[in-house]
């Protein structure tokens, strides 16, 4: 018995992380780190410049709204709509933050313990990028595309780490918040969780419960593969998951995880496409006559509505309102009337017709 204990307790004296591993994999790949961080600043025209970081392009949609203030549409190449922080539920940023980003609040774009951890496991426990580092990577992507495998291995995180203590630097930490959960794609043409609120619970963003709050923060590690459509108990799961993580930091309590866990999903998809909705003639009449407005020039060739930069307006990407004078409720009186008209008299008309015609009548 003696010797069973002497071997359980040299075991326990192995715990396989330990500082002196911590301290191996830096000393060894500190150097290649370093290098790999000169090599990019060496190629600094690259990465994005102080204008670019200060105002990301963001491609937001055109919404069309009655006189009685209904929204009836949108136009848009991505079904954008930004949130501010303001808007944004506490549920929300708790869920998030205890989920992607445990120690956000106290790094400056980069977190070496968890950066530590990830080179200790091989990534095995979780990465070492920051929400920070994930919005530069969204903010970013078509540069992220164009560049090689090698360049991806051995020079992406650097780009990150450069890139994210720029955007500490111009943005709040509420604002790195608000920008990252706006250009999130939770597909089902939802980009921005403005836009998913809306569209998987027919909710504005600031009315989320906690648990749908959870179940889009669960969607951000893969949104393709936790798709709530396609796959509604791996995102159940996914869900829980979350709930796991804000218990662990103190977010909730045990008793309000067990509960919330035997919540169900509770989506109310709303599908959202450019011909759905009240009125589609009349948005699509609108739509000709605004890209006609957009596309004026004046006698000297320039834009009759321009932007402050001279350049025109985007139809589908500058996140337009437009105000018109139908009103929603007499819109849906008079679609309803014609319905009921071809539904009910005219097809019956038509029904008796066709009874009465015979088959030497018919072409």
């Amino acid at each position: 018995m003696a010797k069973k204990s002497v071997k359980s307790s040299k075991k326990k004296a192995q715990p396989s992380f330990t500082r002196q591993k911590v301290w191996t994999w830096l000393i060894g790949l500190g150097p290649l780190l370093g290098l790999a961080g000169l090599t990019v600043l060496a190629s600094f025209g690259e990465l994005p410049d102080t204008d670019t970081l200060a105002n990301p392009k963001t491609d937001l949609a055109t919404r069309v709204f009655t006189t009685d203030g209904k929204l009836i549409g949108r136009y848009y190449a991505e079904n954008r709509a930004d949130a501010r922080y303001g808007e944004l539920p506490a549920n929300l940023v708790d869920a998030l933050i205890s989920t992607e980003d445990a120690r956000f609040a106290g790094h400056s774009g980069i977190d070496f313990i968890g950066l530590a951890r990830a080179i200790a496991y091989m990534g095995k426990r979780g990465g070492g990028s920051t929400l920070t580092q994930q919005l530069a990577k969204q903010l970013f992507t078509e540069q992220y595309d164009r560049t090689s495998r090698l360049e991806r291995a051995f020079l992406q995180k650097p780009k990150e780490w450069i890139i994210a203590a720029r955007l500490e630097r111009f943005y709040t930490k509420d604002e790195i918040v608000a920008l990252y959960l706006n250009r999130y794609d939770f597909l089902n043409q939802a980009v921005g969780v403005k836009s998913a609120a809306n569209i998987y619970f027919d909710k504005d963003v600031s009315e989320l419960e906690l648990h749908e709050s959870a179940m889009l923060v669960g969607m951000l590690k893969n949104s393709s593969l936790f798709n709530p459509l396609r796959r509604p108990e791996l995102v159940l799961n996914r869900r829980n998951v979350v709930f796991g993580q804000m218990q662990r930091y103190g977010r909730i309590t045990d008793t309000e995880a067990d509960s919330l866990r035997a919540l169900p999903l509770g989506l109310n998809y709303q599908k959202v496409s450019h011909d759905e909705g009240l009125a589609p003639y009349f948005r699509e009449a609108l739509r000709a006559e605004l890209k006609e407005l957009f596309g004026a020039k004046d006698a000297q060739g320039d834009w009759v509505l321009a932007k402050a930069d001279g350049a025109p307006y985007d139809l589908y990407r500058d996140g337009i309102q437009v105000h018109t004078t139908l009103d929603s409720r007499l819109q849906a009186a008079a679609e309803t009337a014609v319905q009921r008209h071809l539904g009910e008299e005219l097809q019956a008309t038509l029904n008796r017709d066709l009874r009465t015609r015979s088959k030497s009548e018919w072409p």
